[in-house]
């Protein structure tokens, strides 16, 4: 801003007026001081020879041009030299504010930046050294509010050994003021008119407020508030433009509010242990930040990592809320030592948390059953997977958690209950669930509301239960129960797939036994593999399109990398595993009418069900005791539509009844020891072409189930 009185003063000095105004930069400052210049600001305005002298004075005694000064603070002055103070108050230079109870004098606005720059030409002696007179005048000033301390001249000193004194720039400004160790309980008032501040060293006091004051500190970059009592913080922090760090570790601060976000150049701070003392439950020490507005970019960069696996204390950069909470995890940890805890970083947030929570933590906190964090605990902004281990937690509102972990870790011999708490309906974007090691499973009904909920998967071989959450739930559409292979491999096939409806993963110990299967309506897919034997009845109430019946040992890891069984095209596909000692299908109750494929690869069977043969839109049947194609060459292709494959005991025992099937085109029953032609064959009018032969056929995948086969009814039987 061009003061008025420049452009008179300039009018002939055309390149001045088109410059950006600096009132630091020589060519501005001698418009309004100079020895050389008589057509200066302070010329024009009558301030010469003693009234300069006095108005230095003046200058030297306000200090902070930018800050209104108060009348009493200026009626010695005032009263001392009436005539220059007439004259400097008739030039406008300096006003009054009368709005107030009590006057107010200040600088004019344009003046400003000329005065602060005119008063760091005034020197003047303090101890042995020549200095800025108005910062010598408030050291002297602040000597004698904490007790006659006399500062120290620290700008020969190594950084880390400054300590009570102060700091001296190349333009005799004091630059650095260190005030700590002092057990001061208040911040001298000297302080706030040394504007040419850069660092303010604070700590190891005993101050509970910090004043608005601080504001005024117009070129503070560096605040040190360690190892006090603060509870709160002035938002004219903000007001320092320049302010970069700060610490306010040891304190008991409460919250990080919104206006943090106004900081212009605020990039790091560090706010380690600030606590309170609690004298509920059994006086222990808490962490005293509530809260901590969102998406404050802030970080700290000394915050300390104290989890169990890390070898040494590690310290690391964090945003500003994820250190606070990172602070209350270690909290935890060291006074609680069977507490700990596992961290991963990504973009200076927390995105994956393990926590391990042992019994004695729900003791000293007098809790029941579960252990309940602070509410800022679940406000971390990019947490995505959180994992328990040991004790269950009370959740609490999270939009950021996807991934849900929760691992018994007693051991085989125990026998716990998993029972979620109902306020897990709080994580609104939970998408998976993995449990692992737990006996039993309850699920709350509030976890019906996770709406993006798509995956549970329940890991443990010493449970023999099945949860109600696997077939009574609309929710899940997509089954898979496993007892007889590797999880991590079963997950691989499972996990890389994208459905269009969430799905259940079951993975129990080999002895468990599935007694009935009901499958209700809304199941779209069923996956079982068990080692035991297979129900007896299973009762299929959906739209099945495709069933496969297989030993379990054809189903190699090939196999399960090829089968289209999870992809969304693959709609419809049920695969069952036997054990190896099962020779009896089971009862399957289902009205097929959606039913395109069928394989039954087990050669131990020894009696085939009415029901094989009961789907109306089957065309293509073939029963052999050979092994049969590659399911995912013959049987899973959609070319093969409505091909049924059957691999049975040689001496498997076909059905009597006369079973209807009009639309078939393709029939061959490979059985060697085939010595009655059954009666149903007769009712397959269809058929043009007859084979009956003792002879081994072709190979199936050459000329069965083609064309040029339609309507052929292969038999091959006893030579005899």
């Amino acid at each position: 801003m061009k003061p008025f009185i420049i452009r008179i003063i300039s009018e002939s000095n055309v390149d001045i007026i088109k410059k950006k105004f600096n009132p630091t930069e020589d060519e501005w400052y001698n418009l309004f001081e100079s020895r050389y210049n008589e057509r200066t600001i302070l010329n024009r305005m009558g301030i010469v020879g003693s009234v300069e002298n006095d108005f230095k004075d003046l200058v030297s005694i306000i200090a902070d041009p930018y800050t209104p000064i108060l009348d009493n603070e200026l009626s010695e002055f005032k009263h001392d030299r009436k005539g220059s103070w007439s004259v400097i108050y008739s030039s406008g230079i300096i006003k009054i504010d009368k709005t107030k109870t009590q006057y107010k004098y200040y600088f004019q606005e344009e003046y400003q930046g000329f005065i602060e720059h005119y008063s760091s030409k005034l020197k003047q002696r303090f101890q042995e050294f020549e200095i800025c007179k108005s910062d010598a005048n408030s050291l002297e000033e602040i000597e004698v509010e904490i007790g006659n301390h006399r500062l120290r001249n620290l700008s020969d000193f190594e950084e880390i050994k400054r300590s009570q004194g102060y700091v001296i720039d190349k333009n005799d400004r004091v630059s650095e003021l260190y005030l700590d160790h002092m057990k001061t309980k208040h911040i001298p008032k000297g302080v706030y008119k040394l504007i040419g501040l850069n660092k303010l060293a604070l700590q190891d006091n005993e101050l509970p407020k910090l004043p608005k004051d601080i504001g005024r500190l117009k070129n503070l970059e560096v605040l040190n508030l360690e190892h006090n009592e603060l509870k709160e913080l002035p938002d004219t922090l903000t007001n320092l433009d320049r302010l970069y760090r700060i610490n306010i570790q040891y304190n008991n601060i409460k919250s990080i509010n919104s206006w943090w976000h106004e900081f212009k150049n605020l990039k790091f701070i560090n706010l380690m242990r600030n606590t309170y003392i609690s004298f509920y439950p059994k006086k222990q020490t808490l962490p005293s930040i509530n809260y901590i507005d969102d998406n404050l970019l802030i970080v700290d960069d000394e915050i300390e990592i104290r989890g169990q696996l890390t070898p040494k204390l590690e310290k690391i950069h964090l945003k500003i809320k994820d250190a606070a909470i990172l602070d209350y995890l270690n909290h935890l940890k060291d006074y609680y030592g069977e507490y700990t805890y596992w961290v991963i970083i990504s973009n200076e947030h927390i995105s994956s948390l393990t926590l391990q929570i042992p019994k004695s933590l729900l003791n000293i906190f007098e809790m029941q059953n579960y252990f309940e964090f602070k509410d800022i605990f679940w406000s971390l902004e990019e947490l995505e997977s959180l994992e328990l281990k040991g004790e269950l937690i009370k959740f609490g509102k999270s939009t950021t958690i996807k991934n849900l972990k929760i691992i018994d870790i007693q051991g085989k011999g125990h026998q716990f209950v998993l029972n979620l708490h109902e306020s897990i309906s709080l994580l609104k974007n939970l998408e998976s669930i993995y449990i692992e090691n737990f006996f039993k499973f309850n699920f709350p009904e509030s976890l019906k509301s996770c709406s993006k909920l798509s995956e549970i998967i329940i890991n443990s071989q010493i449970s023999n239960i099945l949860p109600d959450i696997v077939f009574k739930w609309e929710m899940f559409q997509n089954i898979l129960i496993n007892t007889s292979q590797n999880l991590e491999d079963i997950y691989d096939y499972f996990v890389q797939f994208q459905l269009d409806s969430s799905r259940v993963l079951v993975n129990l110990h080999t002895q468990f036994i599935l007694n009935e299967l009901n499958i209700p309506s809304h199941i779209e897919k069923v996956w079982i593999k068990v080692l035991t034997r297979f129900p007896k009845n299973v009762s299929i109430n959906g739209k099945l399109k495709k069933l496969l019946i297989t030993n379990q040992e054809n189903l190699t890891k090939e196999f399960f990398k090829k089968l289209d069984f999870w992809r969304i095209s693959g709609k419809g596909i049920y695969l069952f595993g036997f054990s190896r000692g099962q020779t009896i299908l089971p009862d399957i109750r289902n009205n097929f009418k959606n039913l395109t494929h069928l394989r039954i690869d087990f050669s131990f069977i020894t009696d085939l069900r009415d029901w094989v043969f009961f789907s109306p839109h089957i065309k293509k049947m073939l029963i052999s005791e050979d092994p049969l194609p590659s399911p995912n060459e013959d049987f899973l292709n959609d070319s093969n539509k409505g091909i049924f494959l059957v691999r049975v005991r040689n001496n498997c025992k076909l059905p009597k009844d006369n079973i209807s099937m009009k639309i078939i085109t393709h029939l061959r029953i490979n059985l060697p020891q085939l010595t009655v032609i059954p009666n149903f064959l007769g009712n397959l009018s269809q058929f043009t072409q007859l084979l009956i032969t003792s002879m081994k056929f072709k190979v199936v995948t050459e000329d069965f189930a083609s064309e040029e086969t339609k309507y052929r009814l292969e038999l091959r039987v006893n030579k005899r």
